[in-house]
Parts: C-alpha cells; structure tokens; sequence
C-alpha cells in the first residue's frame, strides 16, 4: 500500500472533526458534573419522605419529597422558629440547583422541606386527580410534619427553581408564606393574561423573580424583558424583580450571589 495515494485532506479533516468532538464533549462534562448530584454534607440531616404519598394522596403530584435540616443546630435564628422553614419545588429533570440550595440553606441553619415535580406530561395528569390545591397540599404536608415532631413551623418562604408556568397560584394569596420567590418564571401569554388576577390576591408580601440576565450564550433573557414589559397597571408594588447580572439561565459560577439575593429577601419580609 502505497501511503502516498492516501486522502490525507479527508483524513485531516476526520481527524479534525473527532478532535471538535472531542473538546465539546469535555466543556459539557465539565458543565453538567461541576455540581454535585448528591447532598455530601455531613452535618446535614435529610429523611425521605416520599412514602408519605400512601398516606397524604395530594402529594402524589411529585416524584420525590425530602426534608432537610443541620443536625443540632443552635445558630443565627432561633431553632425551629417560623423563619426558618423553605419550602423548594424544583424540576425532575434539573435537580442540582435545587440540592445546592437544600445544602447551603441547611448549613446556614434553615429547615428545608424539598419537593420535584413529575415531568410536566405527567404533572398534568396527576394534577387532575389531585382533590387539594397545591397551598393546602402544602399546608397538609406542614401539619403532618409538625405533629409527627419534624419541626414546628406554620410559617415558610416558598421557591420555585422549575421555571415554569404559574402552577403555584394558589399561593398568592395565602398568609403564611413569608416570601413567594420565582426562578426564572417563564412568563408566556397566558400567565401574563392571568397576572392582575393573582396578584391582586397579594396583599402580604411581594412576588419576587429572579432572572439571570442571559438565557444561552449571549441571548438575554426574554422572559425578564416580557415581563417588564407587560407588567400589567396597578400592580408593579407587588412585584419585585432582580436581575443578576452576567448570569445564564443555569446560574452557573453565580450560585453564591443567587442565594444571597434569596436570604436577603427572606430577611426582608420575616
């Protein structure tokens, strides 16, 4: 064989393909196993409490239910006081957000109760045999864990990490939710139709969404921009939004500064 006929242009350029793939295949690696999919901290105590489902036919609508806390804790906030409960709905397929918050929240002395949503074909069809709202499932859940010794708390700050639609309206008008806070909610028309509805029922508290300034790449986020821009009259003093600058929509690098927008506003409203 003579190596001299070879197609050394096809060749290279196979070469080169493999060597992009390659590269690309390593930046996502390294994007996607940046967070840990576990919670490691060992002074944090988690139960699962997804067998509750038997029991409290509501919480069938998710797929896994934890509850969170640090093991003999006496820190900044009072033990078992009613600041100290989050409550965190995040989605099936992107858990790790939401394990970041469960662990930083906890270490920082929070109880956090953690709840995942099915994937949203499944959602919708456990929702329609769901008898209860979703703020008297959660109200339902709260005074199970409160009898059964869990914690002692009637009131918490609500946070959504799905980023999907207005699943949570029955919150809004519910009085002991200290602090009703969205990560980057995507504000589509229909939402925007219901919006003045909803949060006319405000009367509380604010609604807060956080949006990363970026969705991908360089595109900024056009849920933020849509939102500002048909905030419907009468009601921006009940909505509050923040914007983290430079971040993308996985809050990638900007996970610090995203809890610390989160705490503050708790704190604001306790």
């Amino acid at each position: 064989m003579n190596i001299f006929h070879l197609d050394w242009v096809a060749i290279s350029s196979v070469v080169i393909i493999l060597l992009l793939i390659l590269l690309i295949s390593v930046k996502l690696y390294k994007h996607f196993s940046r967070w840990r999919g576990y919670i490691s901290h060992s002074a944090i105590e988690t139960k699962n409490l997804t067998k509750l489902k038997s029991k409290l036919p509501s919480l069938r609508r998710f797929s896994t239910i934890i509850f969170a806390k640090k093991k003999n804790w006496k820190g900044f906030l009072k033990a078992q006081s009613e600041s100290s409960l989050y409550i965190i709905i995040g989605d099936y397929w992107f858990q790790k957000l939401q394990k970041i918050f469960i662990e930083s929240l906890c270490t920082y002395g929070q109880q956090v109760i953690s709840l995942t949503l099915f994937p949203r074909f499944i959602y919708k069809l456990k929702r329609k045999t769901a008898k209860l709202s979703l703020k008297e499932t959660l109200s339902t859940l709260m005074s199970y864990l409160n009898q059964k010794g869990y914690m002692n708390c009637e009131k918490y700050s609500f946070i959504d990490t799905t980023g999907t639609e207005l699943y949570f309206k029955s919150l809004f008008c519910d009085p002991t939710v200290f602090a009703l806070i969205s990560i980057n909610p995507k504000i589509t028309k229909s939402s925007l139709s219901i919006l003045h509805k909803i949060l006319s029922k405000r009367i509380h508290n604010k609604w807060y969404c956080i949006f990363s300034h970026y969705s991908y790449l360089f595109l900024k986020n056009r849920y933020q921009r849509r939102l500002e821009t048909h905030l419907p009259d009468g009601i921006p003093d009940k909505v509050k939004i923040v914007s983290i600058k430079n971040a993308r929509y996985s809050f990638r690098n900007y996970e610090t500064i995203l809890l610390a927008e989160i705490i503050h506003i708790v704190k604001e409203n306790v």
